[in-house]
């Protein structure tokens, strides 16, 4: 839950940069691959890895797209209390945004059919910077791998989120957990 909260406060951080989108959305077909402890996956290479932790058995990574959108995948024992609803909504409510010229909305939360054997969940919101609102969407995904769950989560406006389909489906079927 500590961790949780750690990787949160590390999103709020980027979200003026997330307002400021420009370039292509980084769905290309160059690949890369990174490994960190037990964890690892395929990524698209314009997809850059700007933050990662390694404290077996928890892991953390960021990714940022070419167009600044935010990819966050963390990895730890199994939490059987908590579903991924209520963990997307209790992420949602430590990223809510309140200051004087940044403000976000109340985020509505819909259950998704499963994706290649991913829980997932869709959360959309509005951003608003000095009262003009971006419509922004974070989809959710969870899979236990190997004993340790594995949760994905990526947060761009919501009109690019067709352009990430292949990068986020790329990371959920490459993403591996070894034995220890």
């Amino acid at each position: 839950m500590i961790k949780r909260r750690l990787f949160i406060l590390i999103l709020i951080a980027t979200a003026v940069p997330l307002l400021s989108h420009c370039g292509d959305s980084g769905d290309n077909h160059s690949t890369s691959t990174r490994s960190l402890g037990r964890a690892s996956f395929t990524h698209p290479e314009g997809w850059e890895i700007t933050s990662e932790t390694n404290f077996d058995p928890f892991y953390q990574f960021m990714l940022q797209t070419q167009r600044d959108d935010v990819c966050l995948i963390w990895v730890d024992e199994p939490d059987a209390t908590e579903g991924l609803m209520d963990a997307a909504k209790e992420f949602a409510s430590a990223a809510q945004v309140d200051v004087a010229m940044l403000s976000s909305d109340d985020s509505n939360f819909v259950r998704l059919d499963p994706v290649d054997g991913w829980e997932s969940v869709r959360e959309e919101f509005v951003i608003k910077v000095l009262g003009l609102g971006t419509p922004m969407q974070r989809d959710h995904y969870r899979k236990v791998l190997n004993g340790l769950e594995v949760t994905i989560m990526l947060q761009s406006e919501a009109d690019v989120r067709e352009g990430h389909a292949r990068g986020l489906k790329l990371i959920r079927n490459s993403f591996k957990i070894t034995d220890k």
